[in-house]
């Protein structure tokens, strides 16, 4: 029931190729089909997060995994997938402090909640 729910072009495009390139690193001897497959693994931890969100919320329950893919929800998970990457490297950086990654989580995490308490609603057939 799996769907990917964002691609390695839109956390580029979301976070700049350099970042994830970094991002994707954990150890100096990861290839570029290391750091592919860590991506491609955040994309599916974070879409079948995506997943586990809705299947609590009645309107989406039967409706997965969601079609069409809006570009918000694409975005969503872009930034989802990115901070998932970013997380392995981070510091106290990444704690609730000001800056651009932490705000990006705490928007992530209200729209998520959104969603789930049906402030936003998903286009999905």
């Amino acid at each position: 029931m799996s769907s990917a729910y964002t691609t390695s072009s839109a956390i580029s495009a979301r976070f700049g190729s350099e970042n994830l390139d970094i991002w994707s690193t954990l150890a100096s001897t990861d290839d570029a089909t290391a750091k592919a497959n860590r991506v491609a693994l955040a994309i599916a931890v974070v879409s079948e997060d995506l997943n586990e969100i809705l299947r609590a919320v009645p309107a989406y329950e039967s409706k997965l995994p969601i079609d069409p893919i809006s570009d918000n929800v694409n975005d969503k998970m872009a930034i989802a997938a990115g901070l998932w990457l970013y997380s392995f490297r981070a510091t106290d950086d990444y704690a609730e402090t000001p800056g651009y990654l932490p705000w990006l989580k705490r928007d992530l995490l209200t729209w998520i909640e959104e969603v789930r308490n049906g402030k936003r609603k998903l286009d999905v057939k």
